[in-house]
């Protein structure tokens, strides 16, 4: 979960919202695809961030 947290959060700070795939966060962390899921349901069901809408088949966050 940190190691998604840490990717994601430079740039929710930076842009505002996140927009890449699973496998890319996945890609990036060097974590399985169900690891990044599971990583992204447990920052979704803590409210540390929030799914926005969908672009190019990708889910986007934003911070809460």
């Amino acid at each position: 979960m940190w190691a998604v947290a840490v990717l994601l959060a430079p740039a929710l700070v930076t842009d505002g919202r996140v927009n890449w795939s699973v496998d890319e966060i996945a890609a990036r962390t060097g974590l399985s695809s169900a690891r990044v899921h599971d990583s992204l349901r447990f920052l979704l069901r803590r409210h540390c961030i929030r799914q926005i809408g969908i672009l190019h088949n990708a889910p986007v966050y934003a911070l809460r």
